[in-house]
């Protein structure tokens, strides 16, 4: 790439914050630092979208059943793919920007489960989309049947419980340091797009949504990737101050990823993507109190709870971790380091994530992540910790590198538009029987 076109990407990235290149900029919050209008907002924003017909794509569907139908539709070349988590960071925006249409002050909060991973059931999102059950007695839809493909049915969610059985901040941060050593995104991209299947198989059980490619229906589907984009987005500053990858690996086809890779379902590449500043988005840190946030203790649940693991700004010395100028996502004070490993991931979920693919390599990667978290527990028991990830506040997270020399692809010189291709929804991925079987829990879904 020329010299000008990466400084023309620096420019962008920061003007994007100074509010001359975005007409608005989307702060996404944890959802512990959402005030009671946001959760507000978020419910009644959400069931009017069940209820509005999405007027661009085809099929006469509501804009929340139409984003769900086309990830089904195009889930075959977007999983086990170097585009995956570049797929759902273009996703999320798209059908946030449709919600905005309904109401201006619409946001996707992110739910960094793993702070809380040996004590989940506590959390108070369960307070705004209800737990489990079958259908969900959720505040949202109201077990309101959801059209999913050929079939509706109201919201559903089969666990016993999920304390001690989603992925805690050591595996996240393990996942992260070993792609320092092993190229940077690539390496990446695999194993955090294996170790997400165990929220999604945990919380759906047998038949729930979020255990089928479907799972756009349940509002823990964006919650569950703001959380994984939130991660990319830190992890991509790591990359930079190292001078690691930002790109590669293969697609579901088997071609390999670059800067102009297109998305598929969409007509924007990947370098459109790669700096989230790109799609005016900010993900504020837990416990962050900016860009106008309340302070005042009253205007949030449970009377202003004070949000675990603050990202601080401190610099860690652990050994191994980031350099001394890299502030650090620091365990919470009352954190229980990582003592039990999440349950491995079902046969039947491995398959379907993985059958459009020429990769074949899910199930060797998701032994590895068994491997590895059973490595973590024998460690914390000796004391050694794993150094976490990076924790840039936004005035400060270096733009995002584009250390590539492919020259087909031309950088974009403001804010980019999102560019949906809805032809899938008609001629494009056909359904895939096994997603329906697996959706209405006749597959035999062992957990």
């Amino acid at each position: 790439m020329k010299f000008s076109n990466i400084l023309s990407i620096i420019i962008l990235g920061q003007s994007a914050y100074g509010q001359s290149s975005c007409k608005k900029i989307t702060t996404r919050k944890e959802v512990n630092d959402m005030t009671l209008k946001d959760w507000e907002v978020y419910q009644s924003t959400i069931a009017k979208a069940q209820t509005t017909t999405d007027k661009d794509y085809p099929g006469g569907l509501s804009i929340w059943e139409a984003a769900a139908d086309f990830h089904n539709k195009i889930s075959n070349e977007i999983h086990w793919s170097c585009v995956f988590l570049f797929w759902h960071r273009l996703f999320i925006k798209n059908v946030e920007t449709k919600l905005q249409q309904i109401n201006p002050d619409f946001f996707f909060p992110y739910f960094d489960s793993s702070r809380v991973w040996d004590k989940v059931d506590n959390s108070l999102v369960w307070k705004y989309l209800g737990t489990k059950g079958n259908p969900v007695d959720d505040p949202i839809f109201k077990k309101n049947k959801l059209k999913e493909g050929g079939n509706s049915r109201a919201l559903q969610r089969d666990y016993t419980s999920l304390n001690g059985r989603v992925p805690s901040m050591e595996q996240y941060n393990q996942i992260y340091q070993q792609s320092l050593a092993g190229g940077g995104y690539p390496f990446y991209a695999k194993h955090m797009e294996a170790i997400h299947g165990v929220f999604h198989t945990q919380c759906g059980g047998n038949g729930g949504q979020m255990a089928n490619m479907y799972s756009p229906l349940d509002p823990l589907f964006y919650m569950h990737h703001g959380h994984f984009d939130s991660m990319l987005v830190q992890a991509q500053a790591g990359w930079t101050t190292y001078g690691k990858s930002q790109v590669g690996g293969n697609t579901a086809k088997g071609e390999t990823c670059t800067l102009n890779t297109k998305i598929p379902g969409y007509n924007n590449r990947i370098g459109d993507v790669l700096e989230v500043r790109n799609l005016c988005v900010h993900y504020a840190l837990p416990g962050e109190k900016s860009n106008g946030a309340s302070t005042n203790p009253a205007d949030y649940p449970n009377g202003g709870l004070t949000p675990t693991g603050t990202r601080s700004a401190q610099a860690t010395q652990t050994a191994g971790a980031n350099p001394s100028n890299v502030p650090s996502y620091q365990y919470p004070p009352d954190y229980v380091h990582c003592n039990k490993c999440f349950p491995s991931l079902p046969e039947s979920w491995l398959k379907m994530q993985q059958q459009g693919s020429k990769d074949t390599d899910l199930n060797e990667i998701a032994k590895l992540l068994d491997t590895t978290c059973n490595k973590i527990v024998e460690q914390v028991k000796t004391g050694y910790i794993v150094p976490p990830m990076p924790a840039y506040p936004a005035e400060s997270r270096p733009v995002v590198s584009y250390n590539s020399t492919d020259s087909k692809y031309t950088p974009p010189t403001g804010p980019i538009d999102v560019q949906p291709n809805y032809s899938v929804a008609t001629n494009g991925c056909a359904e895939s029987s096994s997603f329906v079987v697996l959706a209405l829990g006749l597959a035999t879904f062992l957990l």
